[in-house]
């Protein structure tokens, strides 16, 4: 079950991405996992309506994700509204009572990020029959007014063409590449695996996929490349498709002695420790991706205000998918 929640955290870290679906109908840093809190607004407005708006998540014991809830709480600060917040923990049956504890209290809307979809089905059919906008995101939670996605196809093909731009520019072209899958056998990372090698023989026909491998995180892609490199020493081109992953693929070409300026590496989802990198470091680390990661929480309330307000006409909202290299990596540094 661990081992399970760890994976699950996995995909919620990669800015929360999930696949496109069909619709189906720091809160401050002391908040207890055991309740939701909430967190009044100091800055009410006399011209705004004072929402009340619930955040679900699934769990707060990532930094990245309780970035998400600050930022959500500013914006909830801004606009006069209050927020309150269910920290699930990974526990189906934990976020089950904390939804039902915001439809007690009357939120106007419940943006939930899914531990289980089938187990909190009934809850979530429960908050819509009294009003409750719904708001899935990231993890697909079946039921929902509308779902705030990444689209990991598109996510996988910005990878291929960073990689492809550095193979036909700087390698004139050919290059022996390995490709490091998130590995997952879901159809939402299904769709990312199979985008960057399809865009990397698409626009690279010269260039050669010679090993494929699975990792998510920064040991396992350590251990992942340096097993490729034994077996194909001539690697001068690596694609991950999470920010840790490029992060290990990165220590394992500096470790094999390859030359930064022959030799790439590209991840996904960059974090602030992936963009210091890109910034500071040897120079493998030359490019990535990033999906809203710095507007989901601002994001997240804005849409859930549309729902409430009945402004809201598209049900998939798509996340922006942009490309980062070195020279706009200084935007994720803390």
């Amino acid at each position: 079950m661990k081992k399970l929640f760890s994976i699950m955290l996995a995909l919620t870290t990669l800015v929360a991405c999930s696949n496109t679906a069909t619709s189906s109908t720091d809160a401050p840093a002391s908040a207890s996992a055991e309740t939701p809190t909430t967190a009044e607004s100091a800055a009410s407005s006399e011209e705004s309506k004072a929402y009340k708006i619930g955040f679900a998540f699934m769990s707060l014991s990532d930094t990245s994700i309780a970035v998400i809830r600050d930022d959500a709480q500013k914006r909830c600060d801004e606009l006069g509204y209050t927020l309150v917040v269910g920290d699930a923990g990974g526990d189906p049956a934990k976020q089950i009572s904390d939804v039902e504890t915001m439809i007690i209290q009357g939120v106007d809307a419940i943006v939930v990020q899914c531990v289980d979809a089938d187990a909190l089905k009934s809850t979530l059919e429960d908050a819509q029959s009294k009003g409750i906008k719904i708001l899935s995101f990231g993890m697909d939670s079946g039921v929902y007014d509308a779902f705030y996605v990444c689209d990991n196809k598109a996510v996988g093909t910005a990878v291929g063409e960073m990689v492809a731009d550095f193979i036909n520019n700087e390698l004139n072209g050919e290059a022996e590449v390995a490709v490091l899958e998130m590995g997952l056998g879901m159809a939402n990372t299904n769709e990312r695996d199979a985008a960057v090698k399809e865009t990397i023989t698409s626009l690279a026909p010269n260039a050669k996929i010679v090993g494929v491998a699975a990792a998510l995180d920064t040991p396992g892609a350590l251990d992942a490349v340096e097993s490729l490199l034994q077996a194909n020493p001539n690697i001068s081109v690596v694609a991950t498709l999470t920010d840790g992953a490029a992060l290990g693929a990165a220590q394992a070409m500096e470790a094999s002695g390859k030359d930064p300026a022959k030799t790439a590496v590209f991840g996904s989802d960059i974090s602030a420790v992936g963009a210091e990198e890109m910034i500071n470091g040897k120079g493998f680390y030359k490019g990535s991706t990033d999906v809203d990661s710095l507007v989901l929480g601002i994001r997240c309330v804005d849409l859930a205000t549309s729902l409430i307000e009945g402004t809201q006409t598209e049900t998939i909202i798509p996340m922006n998918v942009d490309k980062i290299d070195a020279s706009s990596a200084s935007t994720f540094v803390k």
